[in-house]
């Protein structure tokens, strides 16, 4: 599946509830945020499903929103959240004139309790590591998994990676971290392989984004996509649901660092990698 960007028919309604909320009843900032995060992450849900109004959202789309919690594991007090930032946004809307109809009508969100642990999956990390990756989706979607097979890397971190981030002298990724500044994230010589395959088509396609991962239109990608990149690896690898906290439980669970030799920095047929990324360097936005 592609990633689409949300429309401004989308966005605009959404900033003014929130605006409104900041206005007229003063929440925190932290509050907020809550509701930002979670009214961002629906907008760029049903994005996906190439909605573009807020009036041709259903029933479908929402509920299939709320019950993600279940898939990707997310605690009650998520779960919870998330259907009440919903609920109070689609009030907004109907009184506003903007829908006719609750798209959360009727639906009722099955308790989440802590004390059910979800299922443990057993993932074999060499299975993951085959899959085979030809095209422009599929080699973007493994350097993601090889990514995090080998880093510490959150989602909303592989979204801040640039071009810039692969540092091929050290054969590592560079980021900065709020608590931590300046880290250098050594990177496995699967991982370097699957991030240079990807980096042949990124780099092939004419753009001025700067992301490490675009989608096919030359678009930084949501975090949605994300998710729905490492779900079709799992699926095609016969590992179902695959989620980006299933893989860190696999890189957690290694005996010992890896020993795989790091790939070397670059060879005969990075040279051609190497001076795109230095035309990019020159033509990279200032400030």
């Amino acid at each position: 599946m592609r990633s689409f960007s949300a429309t401004k028919g989308l966005t605009a309604p959404l900033e003014q509830y929130l605006a409104q909320l900041q206005k007229e009843r003063g929440i925190s900032s932290s509050s907020l945020s809550n509701y930002r995060s979670d009214l961002a992450l629906f907008r760029d849900f049903i994005a996906d499903y190439r909605i573009a109004q807020w009036a041709d959202v259903t029933n479908v789309q929402a509920q299939a929103f709320i019950e993600e919690t279940k898939i990707r594991q997310l605690s009650a007090a998520t779960a919870k959240r998330r259907l009440s930032s919903l609920q109070g946004f689609f009030n907004y809307l109907r009184r506003s004139a903007v829908i006719t109809r609750d798209p959360l009508l009727g639906f009722k969100v099955k308790p989440v309790t802590s004390s059910t642990e979800p299922a443990t999956i057993e993932i074999d990390k060499d299975l993951l590591q085959r899959f085979v990756a030809d095209g422009f989706i599929s080699r973007r979607d493994k350097a993601i998994v090889e990514l995090l097979l080998c880093c510490e890397l959150s989602l909303a971190e592989l979204l801040t990676l640039e071009l810039f981030s692969i540092d091929f002298s050290q054969n590592s990724i560079q980021l900065h971290r709020e608590h931590e500044g300046d880290v250098s994230l050594p990177l496995t010589a699967t991982a370097f392989a699957s991030i240079k395959a990807w980096l042949e088509l990124r780099m092939a396609l004419v753009t001025f984004e700067q992301s490490l991962f675009i989608s096919e239109k030359g678009q930084r990608i949501s975090i949605r996509t994300l998710q729905l990149g490492i779900a079709r690896i799992g699926k095609a690898q016969g590992v179902t649901p695959l989620t980006a906290k299933a893989i860190a439980h696999v890189r957690r669970k290694a005996v010992a660092p890896q020993s795989e030799s790091l790939a070397p920095a670059l060879n005969m047929n990075s040279a051609h990698l190497s001076q795109l990324l230095e035309t990019y360097k020159k033509i990279k936005p200032r400030g």
